[in-house]
């Protein structure tokens, strides 16, 4: 039964290997090496397939084309999220645009009204006692 588990698990390993992508996180990798390791430590023939993982691995996180990629990736995904927040700044923009126009309005009344107030208080203060 050991046996049989172990070998579906090393198929299983297997198409993983086939199927990775540069997506696949390395702890994945780590994972089926360490799995393989041990297989290999109860007398299964894994050379094949470690060496074909450490190749995997190599191509997709250690060649400076893998980290061109990988910094591609991190490049085009804080443009996307620049670009989804453009709409949102320019809706912002507008808003305080439109407070601002606001403020003045009001700004504009009360220093009015804060000038003849002036007055008024000046002529109280100068009437004769």
């Amino acid at each position: 039964m050991l046996t049989t588990g172990m070998i579906v698990e090393m198929v299983n390993i297997a198409d993983a290997i086939r199927g990775c992508k540069l997506t696949t996180r390395r702890d994945e990798f780590e994972a089926w090496e360490k799995s393989l390791r041990s297989f290999q430590l109860l007398g299964l023939h894994m050379g094949f397939l470690r060496a074909r993982l450490k190749q995997n691995v190599s191509m997709a996180f250690e060649s400076e084309d893998a980290l061109n990629t990988r910094r591609y990736w991190d490049t085009r995904m804080n443009f996307d999220r620049n670009e989804d927040e453009i709409p949102y700044l320019d809706a912002k923009i507008v808003g305080l645009n439109e407070l601002s126009v606001k403020c003045d309005r009001g700004v504009e009344d009360l220093k009015t009204k804060a000038e003849k107030y002036m007055v008024i208080f000046q002529e109280e203060v100068d009437v004769s006692w």
